[in-house]
């Protein structure tokens, strides 16, 4: 949501205009960007995932506190297939 607020000056949308220019982007593409955002779906959006990532690649790291966020996470995922790295041993002096 935060879209509108980057062409809600002139002087944004002439740096939008340059930077889509630069980008070799089409002339209309601030104009034409809610509509094309509104035209992608779930679907397609998990197809293009897929095209290029496998799951069996697939790393989700989480920073957070294991009695708060772990129970959490394995309900969503296989629990064998859950690392717990306690935050202190990565700090090197």
């Amino acid at each position: 949501r935060s879209f509108p607020f980057k062409i809600d000056t002139p002087g944004k949308i002439l740096s939008q205009k340059i930077h889509h220019a630069l980008l070799d982007l089409p002339e209309t593409y601030i104009e034409e960007y809610r509509k094309n955002i509104t035209a992608v779906s779930a679907e397609n959006i998990a197809q293009r995932i897929e095209d290029h990532f496998s799951k069996d690649d697939l790393v989700i790291s989480v920073l957070g506190s294991k009695e708060s966020t772990l129970q959490q996470i394995q309900q969503q995922i296989q629990p064998d297939q859950t690392i717990v790295v306690d935050y202190q041993s990565l700090i090197t002096s």
